[in-house]
């Protein structure tokens, strides 16, 4: 599933970027990237998917609509 799609307040692992390569470099540059662990935060209807990377601790990110259909993630244990 993307990470759009993906429900909130559960740990999700990114599987794969999708291999568009503006946005894969775009993620790198933000701190995410295959393997990495997620939450997501939020469930817009419109705007930016809020997440908080936990495999680097980082702050929370926004990442857009479009991006965060380019990422596949699965639910992780």
């Amino acid at each position: 599933m993307c990470l759009y799609d993906a429900p909130t307040e559960v740990s999700l692992r990114i599987l794969d970027i999708h291999p568009a390569c503006e946005a894969k470099h775009k993620l790198i540059s933000m701190g995410i990237q295959s393997n990495d662990i997620l939450i997501k935060l939020n469930n817009p209807n419109s705007g930016p998917v809020l997440v908080q990377n936990m495999t680097n601790g980082s702050s929370k990110l926004a990442i857009g609509k479009k991006l965060a259909e380019s990422i596949n993630v699965e639910q992780h244990q």
